[in-house]
């Protein structure tokens, strides 16, 4: 997740979506858009932020490596936990090499 206040333009635009909630409205339908704040990717402020910040605590980070953890992008140093995927199933472009081992 890297922008919590816009459509991603592979699922469309924010117009696309007014149509779908009106259109499933009209059949009795509730659409609920479900963000999960816990999990950003390596591209969101926030994360971006903590690289900057060694006392941003929205991540968890550690000072040698440890199973899950990787090695920190940026300035601040360190290891951190991941809590993003390396493939975005939702990515039509890169869903066939999510599923190749």
């Amino acid at each position: 997740m890297s922008d919590y206040q816009r459509i991603a333009p592979r699922y469309g635009t924010d117009e696309d979506l007014a149509d779908l909630v009106e259109s499933a409205r009209r059949h009795g339908i509730r659409i609920l858009l479900d963000p999960v704040a816990g999990h950003t990717s390596g591209v969101h402020p926030w994360f971006r932020q903590a690289l900057d910040n060694p006392g941003d605590d929205r991540y968890i980070w550690a000072d040698r490596p440890a199973p899950g953890f990787v090695a920190s992008p940026g300035p601040r140093p360190g290891y951190f936990l991941r809590n993003f995927l390396d493939c975005q199933l939702a990515s039509t472009d890169v869903l066939p090499r999510c599923l190749v081992g």
